[in-house]
């Protein structure tokens, strides 16, 4: 099963871990993740370049440290 989850915007330089929360956050609320399972998000540094997808954090649910 892939889900695909469009996280437009940070606010700052350190919001990746409050992106990242939000995403788990929003799959656990829509029952499309639970404990223990991965989830793998991929992130761009640059906005509206074409090539920007440069990131990739792999997150394990409930760990909280997202």
């Amino acid at each position: 099963m892939v889900f695909i989850l469009v996280v437009l915007r940070k606010e700052s330089a350190s919001g990746w871990s409050q992106v990242n929360e939000t995403v788990i956050e929003t799959l656990i609320k829509n029952e499309v993740v639970e404990d223990g399972d991965l989830v793998v998000l991929t992130k761009g540094m640059y906005k509206d370049e074409s090539g920007g997808t440069n990131m990739m954090k792999i997150l394990r649910v409930g760990d909280n440290n997202y």
